[in-house]
């Protein structure tokens, strides 16, 4: 029903009401019979306006929640991924930073670790193997 049409109908039903009315009445008007229904009216029609607006507010603290609920969501995942690779870059430095220490440290006495060892022990055999063959 268009706005126009329920304007239409709901004056023909107060024209009617009034002749009714004025037919009960022996064709005297009772304005404060009017001036009630009026208000009777106006407090329905209020009513029915605060119904609706109050479900919009629902609808739309609904949406806001949703979105809300959403966003921060989309926040923890944004952190957690952070966090792990903050993490994942710490054990890496703190790895090399660990074997620069070691190699320093190592290299400062004079030890030699068992890879270096294993390596030496490869080029002198490179070198055993060389020798012999010439």
């Amino acid at each position: 029903m268009m706005l126009g049409e329920e304007s239409m109908e709901q004056r023909m039903k107060n024209r009617n009401r009034l002749e009714a009315q004025l037919g009960k009445d022996n064709y005297k008007l009772d304005v404060g019979a009017l001036r009630e229904g009026a208000q009777r009216e106006e407090e329905e029609r209020a009513d029915r306006q605060r119904k609706i607006r109050e479900k919009e507010e629902a609808q739309r603290l609904a949406e806001k929640k949703e979105w809300d609920d959403l966003m921060a969501k989309a926040g923890e995942t944004l952190k957690k991924e952070s966090e792990e690779r903050a993490a994942q870059e710490l054990k890496k430095e703190t790895e090399q930073a660990q074997k620069k220490l070691q190699e320093r440290i190592s290299k400062a006495n004079n030890v030699k670790s068992d890879s270096q060892m294993e390596k030496d022990k490869a080029y002198s055999n490179m070198l055993s193997n060389l020798n012999k063959n010439k």
